[in-house]
């Protein structure tokens, strides 16, 4: 049997040897699909012309506005009442005397509108799509009995109150007082999602169930100590205010609900907010100008850096979408979604001829989706960089399908919506028809030949999604049904954890990807909505160690039995770093888990295992490190051989000390590879998978440990060399590759982005 593999290199301690798999390669020049770059001196014009002034005052005055009124359930209009709304920005407001509220000069996005007033709370309203420019001015919010919530602010890992933090869930704020304690009256009831925010720690969202008329106390909130950073943002010279910065931590999936933001740029384009320790981006998005990203700064709890950023004016996709006969089709909405970054970052409607414009794209690899009345097309791979304007047109299909929504009981939906994508695209699923009687739907102008298919139903239901849907399929049959994972976690003496964070991870492709939720629950208890099936559930707390129960079944009816998880309350370990000459090394990795030396695995959602880096002193300092005689401390540092040692919590707690020799390793940009996440092995003809980064895009996208890999972008690997295999699957970052997996006799296609795997 022959593997690839890349090795970390460095022996640990009684002959430990850390080894891990990477599938990749520095390679950046894979040829991408023919996509012309076509400039165009009409639209380059009306991109690029104007003084900056003018290009900065023209930008600005493409803000949308907001508003409506607050009732109450007589339908009498309330004064004084508190709204807000919640999506790439949050605002706060107050009803004037007839019980109207205005959001004026948004920025486009999805919002989420609440109010409240006293004991009273409405029901959030959302989430509301709102375009560049658009008005919504007719919205109504109706207050009714309310829930309360309350407990104490505490940091980490001491767990000492944090006095003055600040604490949101609907449209209610406070601020801890000198104990840290908070209270929060007026909430709406149901699943709310509760965030706590301190200077000089990082914001933390957690979602909290309430009940109508009742209050929950003891739901306390740990904060993680950040480093502050604070900067300028300008955009042709000038400063812009309004801006929002943001903090990225590496790793695939990082969407903007999983970024910290630091804050907005005032009137003279500065920031100041907490990022998270460890390696980050600095992104910096709005004002009508392309996104800017930082370099990769790798950041300390408590130290100050100071990072200015520049916006740009991007690059342009334009072209035109058609139909099967040729004609363009108007009126309607091509995205362009960044396939890295998981997220379309703009957006255009075709004019009469079809003719569509998207300016302001930061460098990146896209995927442009036509959605129309008469079908969808798309395109991929399409590379844009600075200044760059590429032309990509968009041609539908006449292919079809058809088939029947129904809920658990085999009864007809109505109403359902229908999204359909390629099968193979990293773009999302885009809405192509709704069920009408009989719970009967239809998609046209489809173009290609397979498909994934999703419906969802009213608020609550889960999606239902089937994958390789064939064109031409007229009696395909979706079932809505809702599951639910219950469980319990408890700490050390079986007293209940209150801030913690599931990741249920399915063990079968066709269930889609994993979920995680932050919860804030007193008793401990927790409800996850999750589809019918087998997972593998991982929880995760502050101060503890990472616990996981295996094989959890979640029935196509009802609840899955309770699942009890069990936390170690973990130790602090303290320690140093240093060269073979006594002297400190900053800067270090240190790691209780060889996955966290990786920046996916940093990335996770419940990481498996403690990670830090040391100060100046060469210093390191982890925190819930679990008990034990087996556990590893493993530092590693660009220019040194990697090194480890054997520890045991809570002997040795205290007084670690790892040395570091210079090696000839390569330095890190050297060492990026543009893979999947995963690693391969040759065995009598099969490809197989042998090991796959935790939170990278191949795991995510649900390959897993002993899975063959058939097919790569539908070539048949099982004869080809290991290596070819391995090049076939290389290619650009933020490119995908179509693989062909099978699992237990079954087969699934699924599409994998390319990431820069890295320390």
């Amino acid at each position: 049997m022959r593997s690839i593999r890349f090795y970390l290199l460095g022996a640990l301690a009684a002959g430990f040897v850390v080894a891990w798999l990477v599938l990749g390669s520095g390679d950046r020049t894979a040829a991408l699909p023919a996509v012309a770059a076509t400039p165009d001196a009409g639209t380059s014009a009306r991109a690029r012309g104007g003084s900056s002034d003018e290009r900065l005052s023209a930008r600005s005055a493409r803000r949308s506005a907001l508003s409506g009124v607050v009732t109450d359930a007589a339908a009498k209009r309330v004064a004084g009442a508190s709204v807000a709304v919640q999506g790439p920005i949050r605002l706060e407001s107050r009803t004037t005397r007839d019980g109207r509220f205005s959001f004026e000069r948004m920025q486009a996005g999805d919002y989420v509108v609440f109010a409240s007033e006293g004991l009273r709370a409405s029901e959030p309203l959302g989430p509301i799509p709102l375009g560049a420019g658009e008005e919504l001015r007719d919205l109504t919010l109706v207050l009714d009995a309310g829930a309360a919530l309350s407990g104490t602010v505490r940091s980490l890992p001491d767990g000492a109150p944090v006095p003055g933090a600040r604490v949101t869930a609907g449209a209610v704020a406070t601020q801890a007082d000198e104990r840290g304690d908070y209270r929060l009256v007026g909430l709406p009831f149901g699943a709310v999602e509760v965030a706590a925010s301190a200077e000089g720690f990082l914001p933390r969202t957690s979602a909290v169930d309430l009940a109508q008329g009742r209050e929950r106390s003891g739901a306390d909130i740990h904060l993680e100590r950040g480093a502050r950073v604070r900067g300028v943002v300008r955009a042709a010279g000038l400063p812009v205010g309004g801006v929002q910065v943001l903090a990225a931590r590496y790793g695939f999936g990082a969407r903007l609900s999983d970024l910290t933001s630091l804050g907005y740029t005032d009137g003279e384009g500065r920031y100041d907010g907490s990022a998270p320790p460890g390696r980050v981006e600095l992104v910096a998005r709005g004002g009508g100008w392309a996104e800017s990203r930082s370099s990769e700064l790798e950041l300390v709890a408590g130290e100050e850096k100071v990072v200015d950023l520049e916006l740009g004016e991007g690059g342009a996709l334009f072209g035109a979408v058609r139909d099967a006969a040729g004609a363009g089709v108007s009126s309607c909405r091509v995205q362009a979604f960044d396939s890295a970054h998981g997220r379309v970052v703009g957006s255009s409607l075709t004019g009469p001829d079809g003719g569509y414009w998207i300016a302001a794209l930061p460098r990146a690899v896209y995927v442009a989706v036509a959605v129309c009345a008469s079908g969808r097309a798309e395109a991929s791979g399409i590379a844009i960089g600075d200044g760059d304007e590429v032309r990509a047109d968009l041609a539908m299909g006449g292919g079809s399908l058809a088939g029947t929504v129904v809920n658990l009981a085999g009864e007809p939906v109505v109403g359902a919506l229908i999204s359909v994508k390629l099968d193979g695209s990293a773009a999302p699923a885009t809405l192509a028809a709704r069920s009408g009687a009989g719970g009967r739907f239809e998609c046209s102008g489809l173009s290609g030949e397979r498909f994934t298919v999703v419906a969802a139903a009213a608020r609550g239901e889960t999606e239902a999604e089937r994958s390789g849907v064939a064109a031409g399929t007229v009696d395909l049959v979706l079932r809505l049904g809702s599951g639910e994972l219950l469980g319990l976690v408890v700490g050390d003496r079986g007293a209940p954890v209150p801030d913690f964070t599931v990741y249920a991870e399915p063990e079968q492709i066709e269930q889609g990807r994993a979920r995680s939720q932050r919860f804030l629950a007193p008793s401990g208890e927790f409800r996850l909505a999750v589809e019918p099936g087998r997972y593998g559930v991982k929880v995760g707390a502050p101060g503890y160690a990472a616990a996981s129960v295996a094989n959890v079944l979640v029935p196509a009816v009802g609840s899955s039995q309770r699942v009890k998880v069990a936390l170690t309350r973990g130790y602090e370990v303290t320690g140093k770093v240093v060269d073979n000459q006594g002297q400190p090394v900053p800067g270090a990795a240190v790691a209780t888990n060889p996955s966290m030396l990786w920046a996916f695995g940093r990335a996770a959602a419940v990481p498996s295992g403690s990670y830090t880096t040391t100060d100046a002193a060469g210093a390191f300092r982890l925190t819930g490190v679990p008990p034990g005689d087996h556990g590893y401390l493993i530092a590693h540092k660009d220019g040194y051989r990697q090194q480890g040692r054997r520890i045991s919590v809570p002997r040795d707690a205290t007084g670690t000390v790892l040395v570091l020799t210079p090696s000839e390793r390569q330095p890190e940009a050297e060492r990026e590879f543009a893979g999947v996440g995963m690693s391969l092995s040759a065995r009598q003809g099969q490809v197989l998978v042998v090991e796959v980064f935790e939170a990278g895009p191949a795991r995510a996208a649900g390959i897993r440990r002993g899975d063959e890999i058939v097919r790569v972008d539908g070539m048949p690997v099982g004869s080809l060399p290991l290596e070819a295999v391995v090049h076939s699957i290389r290619g650009l970052v933020g490119t995908t590759v179509s693989l062909l997996v099978r699992r237990e006799g079954r087969d699934f296609l699924v599409a994998v982005p390319r990431m820069s795997i890295k320390f």
